[in-house]
């Protein structure tokens, strides 16, 4: 019994079946650019329809956070006011002294002394950031600490390289 033999005939190579190819290769990285340009300008339009909508689900996670803290910190019942200021740079500090002096009832350790004490305290806890905060709590008190709830939205305009 004779097996089934497999012939191969080489063909000889033309110009006209390499132009082919080429043809087909420039076809092919002409539609890939094409749909890399209509996906790269399909993003940049969903992302922009989208941001503020993102934009607004950051804000919307920071008042959660705001009002957790303030039942960590001051406990039940939550009596709180959720106030958002943009603040120029330069009024940062006078803004940080008036919030301090009109939450300063709600200091845990709030001794009932005169006006011009708490203002000195206040003068030095706005001031003095270098202060080495001891204790338990050393770790996790990297930051201020006010006698209210304080948590920072960046501004993507105020904050990028390109909006100096």
């Amino acid at each position: 019994m004779l097996s089934p033999a497999i012939v191969i005939i080489p063909r000889i190579l033309t110009c006209g079946l390499v132009a082919r190819v080429m043809q087909r290769k420039h076809v092919e990285r002409v539609d890939f650019k094409f749909f890399l340009e209509h996906s790269l300008s399909e993003l940049l339009r969903l992302s922009r329809i989208n941001f503020s909508e993102t934009f607004q689900v950051i804000v919307h996670l920071k008042v959660i956070q705001t009002y957790i803290e303030s039942l960590l910190r001051y406990g039940l019942p939550a009596h709180y006011c959720t106030i958002m200021i943009k603040p120029e740079p330069k009024n940062l500090k006078k803004i940080l002294h008036q919030l301090s002096s009109f939450y300063n009832s709600l200091e845990s350790n709030n001794t009932n002394g005169s006006t011009k004490t708490n203002k000195n305290k206040l003068d030095k806890q706005i001031n003095d950031s270098d202060e080495v905060i001891g204790g338990e709590y050393a770790s996790v008190l990297e930051r201020e600490v006010f006698d209210f709830v304080l948590f920072e939205i960046l501004d993507p305009k105020r904050n990028s390289k390109d909006h100096s």
